[in-house]
């Protein structure tokens, strides 16, 4: 005795399923811009004295070095400068401003949005 079964659509079940992964991948790609870009404005704007917190006394020159770099899986926010690190954490005559761990806080679900609205589009289609 024998049994078979024939099983249709595979191939184009694992074609939808390729696209929707490229989709997938180019939505979460699109967030992490979006959310890194959103993260460095409000880090500027945090250093600027904007937000809710201790204000750097800096010229300009710290808020206009924040800049981006961006991977597949990961957004970095930093400064180009030496002297930041002292500002964020303190020295024994300055005290902290915490103007990343700050921002990075404050926004966290923010970022956790623009994850969910761009990978919102797969499910909606």
């Amino acid at each position: 005795m024998k049994v078979s079964y024939e099983v249709k659509g595979i191939q184009s079940t694992l074609k939808f399923l390729n696209n929707k992964n490229r989709a997938t991948q180019l939505l979460s790609q699109q967030a992490l811009n979006k959310a890194g870009m959103f993260i460095k404005y409000e880090l500027m704007e945090s250093i600027a004295g904007h937000r809710a917190e201790p204000t750097s006394v800096d010229t300009g020159k710290f808020q206009n070095t924040i800049n981006t770099s961006f991977t597949n899986e990961t957004a970095e926010i930093y400064s180009s400068l030496n002297y930041p690190i002292y500002l964020e954490l303190g020295t024994s005559k300055l005290k902290a401003r915490h103007h990343f761990e700050n921002t990075k806080n404050r926004n966290k679900g923010k970022v956790k949005d623009f994850f969910d609205k761009e990978l919102k589009q797969i499910t909606n289609k």
